[in-house]
């Protein structure tokens, strides 16, 4: 069924009003792109320019903030990932559809995408399954503003003052490489390429320390509190667990995340466990969404053989639309004679 151009009209005058007096960029960037889609050229400059005019920088790049929850409870920074997201996306979508006036955004669209790739994470990904699917749209979109360069070019791995591989780059801009070095020298690490196009890389580093090393993690938007019967008992005697979870700040109206930390080979009593409930090998895991004055569970845990040792895992509540509000416990220390 058609829609008449008087009643789609009537609707983005209805957005317009909306969009504008809020001027929250994630409605800024969709509607932009809803405008492209239908051809309300005229609207869709006026959003992109004063989508453009949001953009606030971080170290060189640029980043869209969010003031408050995404449609499907995304806050903090991965809202930001997904504000971002959109809004490169719209920026590029506008500057695909008109070469010579879209050039203006170039910059601000190359600096929104590096806000995002710095953002991703060691596999890869964002902080949310909506932040990764924005992110990604708007590094699709972002390639079809820049050229690709076929000239041979290369990349060369350099570590402690020594060079250790020059390797060729891949001629289209959507491949990537991945190199382990893992064994190299002592000493500041280095890349050098002979490519006139942009190139990004991602170092990825991992490390162990101890417990007594590190300070848990809290948030100020989460409360945890675990607490167990006793953590001194005999083989098989089954131990009492409560989780209170609470979430203290405004932002983020979604689902938490509690994690509790078991001690080694220890067993589940899966009848104790709500629908929500998840056994891994060290820990178990909850789905939990918030209510005033918080939310309590038990169950029940019981060692299979007896052991001096900490928990094989840390306690956690983090919210699942932004995984940087994380509060952390500390292993507890069990005794099973």
């Amino acid at each position: 069924m058609a829609v008449k151009g008087a009643v789609l009209g009537a609707a983005f005058h209805h957005l317009a009003t909306g969009a504008e007096s809020t001027g929250e960029p994630y409605l800024l960037a969709q509607y932009a792109l809803a405008a492209v889609d239908a051809g309300e050229e005229a609207t869709a400059e006026t959003v992109v320019q004063q989508l453009a005019a949001g953009a606030r920088e971080e170290r060189g790049a640029l980043y869209w903030d969010l003031p408050t929850n995404t449609p499907i409870h995304g806050s903090g920074n991965a809202g930001r990932q997904e504000a971002t997201g959109l809004a490169v996306t719209a920026l590029s979508v506008w500057r695909n559809r008109h070469t010579n006036a879209g050039a203006a955004f170039d910059p601000l669209i190359r600096r929104g995408t590096l806000f995002l790739l710095r953002n991703r994470d060691a596999l890869g990904w964002w902080s949310s399954k909506q932040g990764t699917l924005r992110a990604m749209q708007a590094v699709v979109a972002m390639l079809g503003t820049t050229p690709s360069s076929t000239a041979a070019s290369t990349v060369t791995l350099r570590a402690g003052g020594q060079t250790l591989r020059t390797i060729p780059l891949p001629t289209r801009s959507t491949d990537a490489i991945s190199i382990d070095i893992a064994s190299r020298p002592a000493g500041p690490v280095e890349l050098r390429t002979t490519s006139a196009s942009p190139v990004i890389a991602q170092l990825v580093v991992t490390h162990w320390l101890p417990w007594a090393r590190t300070r848990p993690r809290e948030s100020a938007e989460l409360r945890l509190a675990v607490s167990f019967s006793r953590t001194e008992a005999g083989v098989r005697e089954p131990v009492r667990c409560q989780i209170r979870a609470e979430r203290v700040g405004f932002r983020g109206y979604g689902m938490m995340i509690a994690g509790v930390g078991l001690p080694p080979g220890a067993e589940v009593d899966r009848t104790s466990l709500p629908y929500s409930a998840e056994v891994l090998p060290d820990r178990v895991r909850f789905c939990v969404w918030p209510r005033a004055g918080g939310e309590e569970l038990t169950f029940f845990v019981s060692a299979r053989y007896p052991l001096d040792a900490r928990s094989a895992a840390p306690s956690i509540l983090y919210d699942y639309y932004n995984p940087d509000a994380l509060t952390e416990l500390p292993p507890v220390k069990w005794r099973i004679d």
